[in-house]
């Protein structure tokens, strides 16, 4: 009797710790490591609920001011930098904020001083925080995230997952620049149009363009090419980062414009700050001379006292009162790869299967021919939105087309897909049309999303005249 009290005493004290899992060995539920944030949410996201893939239950769910220590055992990779996400079912339903949240990795059994901290992707406001560690070698962590439940609010689980980044890009002069993939932009004839457009993409855009570290007292620079075009009433700039917790005073932002050649604009912005961003970087130009230029954003943190922080994301957003014109015949055979003709210029046009993003050209061979195509293996539907994100970017919207008439082996892909059913249940394959082959397929729910990994498309030809390199 005296051992099975000493026993019960210890569940009891363990219990009151509120920790699931220990700094020796981790233990508590973690999915991953996935290829990218695309994949982890599609594994974790079911078709109207968490999966149970990473998930942890409360019994009882914790309230307000509980506290819970978790303990995951993950790997650190070979890209030098590991991100987090986590997804919380709370009432109220995404109540839980950053500041609960407090994630570090430490060595295996060592969960006194951490080896890495973690930087909470505070700058998009996401419900289900974006953690990101840098500097990770290729060795097993612990993984150890606090949670303190706020007031009114109520936590019965929590899903987490884990996936690499790229390694940091390099563009930090005007010489060495990032390349046109590596800045959102947006246009539009109504500048909060425009504006409006390219908030959404970067408010919804989870990690980072540049996977840049920055520690406490150290100053990082991020160049990007700019390209105003003819008729442009007003371009703007924005950026977002990401810090080692919400409180810690942000890094000094300050950005030179230049023109091709590097050299300072002699032009200035109408609005230094137009929307009153607290980091005071939102400048305004009005009429700016049309061209090609360089922004290069710096972010100094010598004055702060983020103990980490991190360049996450640059864009730019057009008015203008141009006539985008439309694209010439797009002389392209679906199923055989025929090339798009380098005689038109689809830098700057649209026609009705396309809408391209402004100045966006592929390098030499960077495309294969033939692409993908959307078919359903079962059951028949009617579709009536396809969604394509590549290369980790923010969806597009591309109507209701069904067959894409090219690929790049450098990228991977995520096909959104909703529609109606007629009968079912619905499968819906992705078909390679190099080889014929289904390469990817999921049953049918709304917004479904489908993968499709680096280098799975094969192709049959390759073209290096003007092409499209994304979608708007």
């Amino acid at each position: 009797m005296k051992y099975l009290s000493l026993l019960l005493f210890l569940l009891v004290f363990i219990g009151a710790k509120g920790q699931v899992g220990t700094c020796g060995a981790g233990g508590a539920n973690i999915g991953g490591p996935y290829s990218d944030n695309t994949a982890l949410t599609s594994a974790i996201i079911g078709t109207t609920t968490f999966t149970t893939v990473g998930q942890e239950t409360f019994s009882p769910a914790l309230t307000s001011g509980a506290t819970k220590d978790l303990y995951y055992k993950v790997s650190g990779g070979t890209l030098g930098t590991l991100s987090v996400r986590l997804f919380f079912g709370s009432i109220p339903t995404g109540s839980f904020p950053y500041s609960g949240v407090v994630a570090n990795l430490y060595p295996l059994g060592n969960c006194v001083t951490p080896v890495v901290v973690g930087v909470t992707d505070i700058g998009h406001k996401l419900s289900n925080p974006n953690i990101v560690f840098y500097g990770v070698t290729n060795v097993d962590y612990i993984l150890k995230i606090t949670l303190t439940v706020p007031a009114g609010v109520t936590l019965s689980t929590i899903n987490a997952g884990y996936y690499y980044h790229k390694p940091p890009v390099t563009c930090n002069t005007c010489q060495t620049l990032c390349t046109s993939n590596e800045i959102f932009t947006s246009s539009d004839k109504v500048l909060t149009n425009a504006y409006t457009s390219l908030k959404s993409t970067m408010d919804n855009f989870v990690g980072s363009l540049y996977n840049i570290p920055m520690l406490k007292g150290q100053i990082k620079t991020v160049c990007v090419p700019v390209t105003i075009p003819a008729q442009t009433t007003t371009i703007g700039f924005q950026q977002y980062f990401s810090s080692s917790d919400n409180i810690c005073k942000s890094p000094t932002i300050s950005y030179e414009l230049k023109d091709k050649n590097c050299n300072l604009v002699s032009f200035t912005p109408a609005r230094p700050n137009a929307n009153n961003y607290k980091s005071g970087f939102n400048p305004e130009y009005d009429n700016p001379p049309a061209g090609d230029y360089i922004l290069c954003v710096t972010y100094d943190n010598s004055l702060g006292d983020c103990e980490m922080a991190a360049p996450n994301s640059i864009g730019t957003y057009i008015a203008t009162n141009s006539v985008i014109p439309k694209c010439g015949t797009v002389g392209f055979d679906w199923k055989t790869g025929q090339t798009i003709p380098t005689g038109d210029n689809f830098t700057t046009c649209q026609n009705t299967n396309y809408q391209l993003k402004a100045n966006a050209k592929a390098t030499a061979n960077e495309y294969i021919a033939p692409g993908f195509g959307i078919e359903l293996g079962a059951g028949t539907m009617n579709i009536t939105k396809v969604e394509i994100s590549e290369g980790g970017g923010a969806y597009q919207n591309i109507g209701t087309i069904v067959n894409l008439p090219y690929s790049s082996p450098n990228y991977a892909y995520n096909i959104r897909i909703n529609g109606t059913v007629v009968s079912g249940p619905v499968t819906i394959n992705i078909v390679d049309h190099a080889t014929g082959t289904v390469v990817a397929s999921a049953p049918y729910a709304a917004n479904v999303v489908i993968p499709i990994p680096t280098g799975t498309l094969k192709g049959t030809a390759t073209f290096s005249g003007p092409a499209v390199s994304n979608y708007q």
